[in-house]
């Protein structure tokens, strides 16, 4: 999976380091051709 190894499928974060701090939610989403906000949902944790 490519969070499993963040360096080697996304590109460098401008603020904050892919593996310490994760990977932004754009560059998630950009991955899996959705908008940003369907992948806010779809990652919410319920209460």
């Amino acid at each position: 999976m490519r969070l499993r190894d963040p360096v080697a499928h996304f590109p460098a974060q401008r603020d904050g380091d892919l593996v310490k701090n994760g990977v932004c939610g754009q560059f998630i989403a950009d991955k899996l051709g959705v908008d940003a906000s369907t992948l806010s949902e779809h990652m919410r944790v319920a209460p």
